[in-house]
Order: structure tokens, then sequence, then C-alpha cells
């Protein structure tokens, strides 16, 4: 369960996605994703139900079961108890009678003696056919405790779960009602920030810095190239290895099996360079990175994605084939 709950929260992770890109206006890829997203989580949110319809039915039968063998137990236990007890006491008040007896002969003395050895011995053969009964009812007790706490744990994170999904499909349902009422509309074209006379010299070592963060990379320093490409990021924005750059970010995360990360960097790409050249390679990636969470219904949708939007790419075919082992 603990699963499926991680599983929603990285769909809800593409919702947050999809808003935070809607502070300027959407375009029509975007509508498209959304309605993905939430088909998405409508069949997740049913699957979920069933599962834990199922659970619920069979912790409440293996309760009934357990329940009805220890009563069962008890039942026959019970009478046993008594007849012992009863026996004990009969034999105790025996044996305090012959010790009180005088004037008997040895060969009655001896008689004596071997009644109170077989009693001795039948008290011993009952208390070990007994004990065995009593520590299997003690243990059956153990287990319907067990039973019941991990019932009372069940329902609470039913109602958490419950209580999530309902908040990610008002979130939902609140992103498809901004998508219709803007989306669709032209991209308004951020104003042109009025430019100074004087030309601001380029820093001539851009190239140099890309291709130190590239060596990072190549050598599984991760942390170092992360940084560096984040450099890049800030001090050329504009510049064509940009997209690039942002995309090795992903790729780094990738690489040290940090997917949900590697997902939303990946993401960056697609959201900030839409005509860039490394975005079908974003979009395959997010697609395979959702494939190592184990999540194939987002493996499956962002494999799609790159198979329509670009069917002639390498990517395209590299996606078909990746589609192919999760169908």
């Amino acid at each position: 369960m603990l699963v499926r709950l991680r599983d929603i929260f990285r769909l809800s992770l593409l919702i947050v996605l999809l808003a935070a890109g809607m502070s300027g206006c959407v375009q029509p890829q975007d509508v498209q994703r959304l309605d993905f997203a939430i088909l998405d989580l409508q069949n997740r949110q049913r699957k979920i139900q069933e599962q834990l319809n199922d659970t619920e039915s069979r912790l409440e039968t293996q309760r009934q079961t357990l329940s009805g063998e220890i009563q069962k137990l008890k039942k026959e236990g019970d009478p046993l108890k008594k007849h012992i007890a009863d026996m004990f006491s009969r034999l105790d008040e025996m044996e305090t009678r012959i010790q009180q007896i005088t004037g008997l002969s040895d060969e009655d003395r001896y008689r004596f003696q071997q009644i109170l050895g077989g009693l001795k011995e039948l008290e011993q053969s009952v208390q070990k056919k007994f004990i065995p009964q009593e520590q299997k009812i003690q243990s059956l007790e153990t287990q319907v405790r067990t039973l019941l706490e991990s019932y009372q744990e069940l329902i609470s994170q039913i109602q958490a779960l419950k209580t999530f999904q309902k908040n990610a499909m008002t979130r939902l349902k609140k992103v498809e009602r901004d998508v219709k009422s803007s989306g669709l509309r032209r991209v308004k074209t951020p104003a042109k920030r009025p430019v100074d006379k004087k030309p601001v010299p380029k820093e001539p070592d851009h190239q140099q810095l890309y291709k130190k963060a590239r060596q990072k990379l190549t050598s599984g320093d991760y942390e170092s190239a992360r940084k560096m490409f984040r450099e890049y990021l800030r001090k050329y924005p504009n510049e064509k290895l940009a997209p690039n750059a942002q995309y090795w970010i992903g790729e780094s995360y990738y690489n040290q099996g940090k997917y949900e990360e590697a997902i939303l960097q990946f993401d960056k790409v697609v959201q900030r360079y839409p005509k860039s050249e490394k975005v079908a390679g974003a979009i395959l990636k997010e697609a395979m990175a959702f494939c190592r969470i184990g999540d194939n219904e987002g493996c499956r949708l962002f494999l799609n994605k790159v198979m329509q939007d670009f069917p002639k790419s390498p990517e395209a075919k590299k996606a078909a084939q990746e589609l192919k082992k999760i169908q």
C-alpha cells in the first residue's frame, strides 16, 4: 500500500509541474498531458480501492477463523481443567488420609504406595497433554491480538490514502479548470528588456566550463558535474548549450539511481526549452525513469508521447522498443 502511495505522489508531481507551467499560458500539449494524468490517477484509484476491499475481506475471514478456533479450544479445555482440578484435589485428600491411617500391614501400605505412584504418573501424563493445548490457546490469542493491531493500522492507512486521493483529485480538477479557462490561448511573448547601447562583453570561458562539467559527469563525479552545469545555467541561461546542461543534470541523477529527482530535471528541459533538440531525449529518459521505479503506467504514458510528438526521431524508435518490453 505504501508503494501505491509513492506512485500517486509521483503522478501528483506531474500535476504540480503542469500547474507551475501555467503561470504563463497553457499550450495544447499541456492539456493532453493533464488528460493523461487525470485518467491515470482515476485508474490507480479504482485499482487501489479493489485491493483494499480484498485485503479487508481476507483479514476479517482470518480473524473469524482464529476466534472460532480459540473458542473451540477453550470450550474443550474448560471441562478438562475442572476435571483435572477435581482429580488433583481427591489425590491430595487420599494421600492425606493414607498418612493418617495407622495399623496398616506392610502389604497394605505397599498397595497404597503403588496406587499413589500410579496416580502421580497419571497426573504427570495429564499435565503433559494439557500444557501443549494451553500453549496453543495462548499462541492463537497472541495471533488474534497481532491481527487486530494490523487491522487497525490498515484502517488508518486506508483513511490516509483516501484523504490523499481526495486532495489529489481536488488539485487535478483545479488545474483542469485553469486549463479550460486559459488553455489554447496564444502564448504571450515576454516583453524584451531594454538593451544597453554599450555591448556587454561575454565571458569567453562558457564552453570551457561546459566541457569541464561533461568531463566530471563522464568520470562519475556527479556532484561536481551538477554544480558546474548549474553554474553554467546561472551564468549563460541563453546559450545554445543551456538545454544540454539541464539535460545532463537529469542524467547525473539517473546514473545515481535517483529516478524521482531525474524525472524533475528532465521535465525542466521540456518546460524551459520546448524547441530544443534535447526534448525528445528528455521525455524518453522520463519514461525510462518511471520504468526503473516500477511505474509501468507512467512509463507507457511518456513512451507514447515520444512516439506521438517525435515519430521520426531515434528516440521514437527506442521508445517503441521499450514499450514492447512492458506490454
